[in-house]
């Protein structure tokens, strides 16, 4: 998301953590342990009195993350630590790398406690001639409630994807028939794959 490196952002969260912002970073867990479900409330609050997550915090839900929410809570799955999230001790004005990474494990704990988010997608499939290969495929994609999204907003990448698939499709009628005013040909090739970054490794 910001092109820092494993070890920037590694040294930033041992920054945090030192800091005790955060909790332990060396861990690849995604899951809380049960333990952890009484301290949420306090850990909420303590976030909420930051301005930029106050909002966000007055829209969690808190009844979302419990004990028995195995998507979230989940002591088979955490070995040594548990994921990583903002400790309650009140953080100070953060700057530069310290406060991109602060701000992810922010929002990435706060999503938790917001429900899924909602699309409705549709389908076409249009047919040229008689021949079933002549076949082609729109798509069409339209939020109806942002969910999380809210919380973590897209990458720039994700954003420009998500755009061309909202594209708006007309409402029809399965067998309706259509007129074809236009048909252009492109010429394109193959690339190669993309060389391998730290993030794909």
């Amino acid at each position: 998301r910001y092109g820092l490196t494993a070890a920037a952002t590694l040294k930033a969260a041992q920054s945090l953590y030192e800091a005790k912002l955060i909790t332990y970073p060396r861990t690849d867990s995604r899951y809380l342990s049960r333990d952890l479900v009484k301290m949420l409330p306090r850990l909420l609050r303590t976030l909420g009195e930051r301005p930029e997550y106050a909002v966000l915090v007055q829209g969690a839900q808190l009844e979302a993350v419990h004990a028995g929410n195995r998507r979230v809570v989940d002591d088979s799955k955490v070995t040594d630590h548990h994921a990583i999230i903002p400790t309650a001790e009140r953080a100070p004005a953060l700057t530069g790398v310290n406060a991109k990474i602060y701000d992810l494990i922010a929002r990435r704990f706060l999503a938790q406690f917001y429900p899924a988010a909602q699309y409705l997608e549709l389908e076409v499939i249009t047919r040229v001639g008689r021949d079933p290969a002549d076949r082609f495929r729109t798509r069409g994609r339209r939020e109806l409630a942002p969910g999380w999204r809210v919380v973590e907003p897209p990458r720039k990448a994700e954003k420009e994807e998500e755009e061309d698939e909202a594209a708006p499709v007309p409402a029809l009628r399965e067998g309706e028939h259509a007129l074809v005013e236009a048909v252009k040909a492109r010429k394109c090739t193959t690339k190669p794959p993309r060389r391998y970054t730290e993030a794909t490794l």
